[in-house]
């Protein structure tokens, strides 16, 4: 999903209810999101977001590897990562909704 989908999304629920706001407002409001979670994940923190999961940072270790066309060693530098953990709840309608299309 882009994030014209998004914003277009967000529009569609927004009119559903009666709220009056702009795609402009909506844009504005996705590119303020992302830089929230951008600067909470520099900063080694963690995203709770409800419903959905966590994301967080994670650092992983320098190691030492093989190239597979030559053989020779290499060194794979340490590297910062994105982790995301599902919430129950999300992962119980992710469940069900299998169970659904298997049925």
């Amino acid at each position: 999903m882009s994030k014209e989908d998004i914003v277009k999304q967000l529009k569609e629920d927004c009119s559903s209810q009666s709220i009056d706001i702009t795609k402009s407002d909506l844009s504005k409001i996705h590119d303020a999101f992302m830089k929230i979670i951008k600067c909470e994940l520099n900063g080694r923190g963690e995203i709770r977001l409800y419903g959905v999961g966590t994301l967080s940072t994670a650092v992983s270790r320098e190691k030492q590897c093989r190239n597979p066309q030559n053989g020779a060693i290499m060194i794979v530098p340490k590297k910062t990562r994105v982790k995301f953990k599902a919430s129950q709840t999300l992962l119980s309608i992710l469940n069900e909704k299998e169970k659904a299309v298997v049925s």
